[in-house]
């Protein structure tokens, strides 16, 4: 199958846009005002879904926001 310009460009960009909006430990820390070791906790448990490079860990910020609304507390 044969994949057309169109798409490699559409690929190419949704990748793009993944890697801008990858969070580093501190930068989720400080969102969530816990210390860094914690953020490296939920990702080492995958609690918290995360990409590890190297020796680091990046957060995307979609996994962020989808860990803080699982947690969500809503009133009645």
């Amino acid at each position: 199958m044969r994949t057309s310009n169109t798409d490699t460009v559409r690929d190419h960009a949704a990748e793009c846009e993944l890697l801008r909006n990858l969070l580093t430990v501190n930068e989720v820390a400080q969102r969530l005002s816990l210390a860094p070791k914690t953020v490296r906790q939920l990702c080492l448990s995958r609690r918290l879904s995360a990409i590890r490079l190297q020796r680091t860990w990046r957060i995307p910020s979609a996994a962020l926001e989808q860990f803080l609304r699982e947690r969500l507390i809503t009133t009645v």
